[in-house]
């Protein structure tokens, strides 16, 4: 007979009087462990209790009780412990690993492809470098990232002229704060570096240039060494791009290193000033959207280069370079010393450039010091400035 069975007839009064003791006394004991548990709060999932013969000696029932219990005690213990301890792992995990991650996405990420090997920030400074910085066009940027949004960035010199030194400008990005460690280098030039002609807006006329007058900035340009630098010339009157190509070609300097002033005006109807691009497509060849933005860079990730003689193909590459610039301005509202126009007035410059075309006021050149007087000199030239090539 189980004990179960011997439990069942315990409960309907049909046991012998020394069996009905017996097992009164297991359910006292029972009861008195049961109390027990609960007074020290350490009840645990009782297991069921094993099917035991009603000869079985109490003191043996009792021994085995106990030992289930203490197992299922640690079992309990153990399961618990491992539970916890993969929580905390998983969140440590995360924490090292998966945070980081979800926080940058909040930021800009220089470090994301665009298109084949090419990062976002070496096409964003690529096209404002050569929209706002004459002579120092960039388009490649190394990329550390540090996690929730931090980035060391590098951005060498990949191209030098007349045996200048190579200068890599370092910094870093902390959460779409950039911090430039030698700025300078990839600061644009003075506001007044080219003087405004008839014809454009009076917002732009100024009467000097950051050498003072004309004459005075000649007679600067003549004390100087002969040695490579780059000359910001101002044009007499509002000239068309193929015009000024031409002039530059019978002069010998249409293969030189070259950046044109484009006038243009924003929404407000005034003038964008010190804004143009390069004929210099040099540097590391970049990869990007070709469709939506034609002719964005000079030279292909085939390393093709742009024939800049056309006023058609100049001007796609112009009106690319501020569709691109509206489209991923961040790179604007990060640059120190920035000049950032807002979508509305990116809008109207490649609105007034398709219907009045590339008029130029001045163009940047990389030259000597003769070549630079020469300039100066032509009745088409209003104004001269120069900084050595450092």
């Amino acid at each position: 007979m189980t004990y179960r069975e011997l439990i069942q007839l315990y409960k309907t009064g049909k046991l012998n009087k020394e069996d009905k003791e017996k097992v009164a006394a297991d359910i006292e004991r029972q009861e008195a462990i049961g109390e027990y548990l609960f007074d020290e709060s350490r009840i645990p999932d009782m297991p069921e209790i094993l099917e035991a013969p009603a000869e079985t000696d109490p003191e043996d029932t009792d021994q085995k009780f106990l030992s289930m219990l203490r197992s299922s005690i640690r079992r309990a213990f153990i399961k618990l412990g491992i539970t916890v301890g993969c929580i905390v792992l998983a969140i440590l995990l995360c924490t090292i690993f998966l945070l980081p991650r979800v926080v940058s996405l909040f930021y800009y990420d220089p470090a994301e492809i665009v298109s084949g090997a090419t990062n976002r920030m070496s096409l964003d400074l690529a096209v404002y470098s050569e929209l706002f910085l004459p002579g120092c066009c960039r388009n490649s940027v190394t990329v550390e990232s540090l996690g929730y949004g931090r980035y060391l960035i590098s951005i060498p010199q990949t191209v030098s002229w007349g045996g200048a030194p190579h200068i890599t400008v370092s910094g870093r990005l902390d959460q779409n704060r950039l911090t430039l460690y030698n700025v300078d280098v990839l600061s644009p030039p003075p506001g007044n570096a080219f003087l405004s002609p008839d014809g454009t807006h009076p917002q732009m006329k100024s009467n000097t240039g950051p050498a003072g007058t004309k004459e005075e900035a000649a007679e600067a340009l003549s004390s100087m060494d002969e040695q490579l630098y780059y000359g910001y010339v101002s044009l007499e009157q509002l000239t068309g791009y193929e015009d000024v190509y031409q002039w530059l070609r019978e002069k010998g300097l249409d293969s030189a290193n070259l950046w044109f002033c484009v006038y243009t005006e924003n929404a407000d109807g005034l003038s964008a000033a010190n804004i143009g691009f390069t004929n210099n497509f040099s540097g590391v060849p970049l990869s990007w959207d070709s469709e939506r933005y034609p002719l964005l860079q000079g030279m292909d990730e085939e390393g093709s280069l742009l024939d800049m003689s056309s006023s058609k193909t100049a001007e796609t590459h112009f009106t690319s370079l501020l569709s691109y610039l509206r489209d991923y301005g961040e790179i604007a509202e990060m640059m120190p010393f920035s000049y950032n126009p807002g979508k509305e007035d990116l809008e109207s410059m490649i609105s007034y450039v398709e219907e009045h075309g590339l008029q130029l006021y001045g163009f940047g050149i990389l030259s000597y010091k003769d070549n630079l007087l020469q300039l100066s000199s032509d009745p088409a030239v209003s104004y001269l400035w120069a900084r050595p090539l450092s």
